[in-house]
């Protein structure tokens, strides 16, 4: 039940920077729940405007290994939610393994725009992108994709 207070239109960590510095929020004590390894360039940018900013890690991404076993079955679809989950695929994957990967040509679908820059570069392709960079809209994308007729 948490309503943002402030939400730029594009939702990436430098337009919400550029929106919180507009807003005057970018000088305050932050807490920013994110991602073990994430977080990177909104903390940098929050610090050097001055906030204090206290990173608090809520999930982390799978291991290699993890990643691994799931090229064991055969894979439909591929979700990216983030630029850092592209980077910690290929992290994870060998270049022989992300070969098969890619030959079995699952779906790859990204959360958003940055994402799917990141996937351009990384060479993995592109197969749709969400409307609107969040899970509920990726979750609807790929129901969307894979039962047309179904509804959530």
């Amino acid at each position: 039940h948490c309503q943002p207070d402030l939400m730029p239109d594009t939702h990436d960590s430098w337009h919400l920077a550029q929106a919180m510095q507009a807003a005057g929020a970018d000088k305050a004590d932050i807490l920013y729940p994110c991602q073990e390894q994430g977080g990177g360039r909104l903390t940098d940018y929050l610090i050097r405007a001055g906030s204090a900013v206290q990173r608090l890690a809520v999930y982390k991404q799978a291991s290699p290994v993890q990643v691994m076993q799931l090229l064991d079955e055969a894979v439909d679809g591929v979700c990216l939610s983030s630029p850092s989950a592209v980077r910690r695929l290929l992290h994870c994957l060998t270049p022989d393994a992300l070969r098969l990967l890619l030959q079995h040509r699952p779906c790859f679908f990204a959360i958003g725009k940055s994402t799917a820059a990141a996937m351009v570069k990384a060479e993995i392709p592109v197969d749709a992108v969400a409307p609107d960079p969040n899970s509920a809209s990726l979750v609807d994308m790929v129901t969307a994709h894979f039962a047309p007729s179904a509804s959530i």
